[in-house]
């Protein structure tokens, strides 16, 4: 059965969304205009469509049900997964983009988890809506707020004031790492394949919340190894 997600929900989701694909944007004009990139206008308007068409994807497939078929193999739901994360890990070995890293300050890499905080807010009021298992959420076995919270502390510690702590931004990764990582597997161990936990985590077949495996979870993956892809450069 289709979940009813609230206005309050797909409001906050969305925007949360549009803030991670502007600053995808963001980081990437400095990049590009940092190594002084010859072709800076095309690859910058062929990114911004790439993103903009998976999104829409995502929107339409989502809100037609289409990555509701749990019962085949492998799940539907897979697909939303497999096009970020093999982006992301692409881009983390590529050469170029690793060069294009140096002109983002490390501090924004950081900074940008704190988007987590709403993302976990939502999981919440969807478990209040009976749609969300509790254990994705911070009263059960998801934690990620933590990583938010403290992104803009970790930040500041690490790069405010002139300061240069590498090893305490690389150590904070690899905790928001295992945070993420820890969300993702109870996510997967709630779906109805395995339903281990209850309500059965169908909502991400369903616009707004496909988004969420397949941009707003592999963003916060990519911040980490982006991060640590820079901090760790010699």
């Amino acid at each position: 059965m289709e979940p009813q997600f609230s206005p309050l929900v797909i409001v906050i989701f969305t925007l949360v969304t549009a803030f991670l694909f502007g600053s995808a944007v963001q980081g990437l004009v400095v990049g590009l205009r940092g190594i002084r990139h010859p072709n800076y206008t095309s690859v910058l308007y062929l990114t911004i469509f790439a993103m903009l068409t998976w999104l829409s994807t995502l929107f339409v497939l989502g809100t037609e049900g289409f990555f509701a078929e749990f019962e085949k193999m492998p799940p539907r739901i897979m697909l939303t997964l497999i096009v970020p994360l093999v982006t992301i890990i692409v881009l983390t070995i590529t050469r170029s983009f690793v060069e294009m890293l140096r002109y983002i300050r490390p501090a924004t890499l950081i900074y940008l988890q704190a988007f987590r905080i709403l993302v976990e807010l939502v999981l919440w009021l969807l478990y209040k809506d009976g749609i969300c298992p509790k254990q994705m959420t911070f009263e059960g076995w998801n934690f990620d707020v933590l990583a938010g919270l403290s992104a803009p502390i970790v930040a500041w510690l690490a790069f405010g004031a002139g300061r240069n702590n590498k090893k305490l931004a690389i150590a904070w990764n690899f905790v928001g790492l295992a945070l993420l990582l820890t969300i993702i597997v109870t996510a997967i161990l709630s779906t109805p394949q395995l339903g281990v936990f209850t309500p059965e985590n169908r909502m991400i077949a369903y616009w707004p919340m496909v988004w969420l495996p397949g941009f707003v979870a592999p963003f916060a993956l990519m911040l980490h190894l982006f991060s640590l892809r820079q901090l760790l450069r010699k």
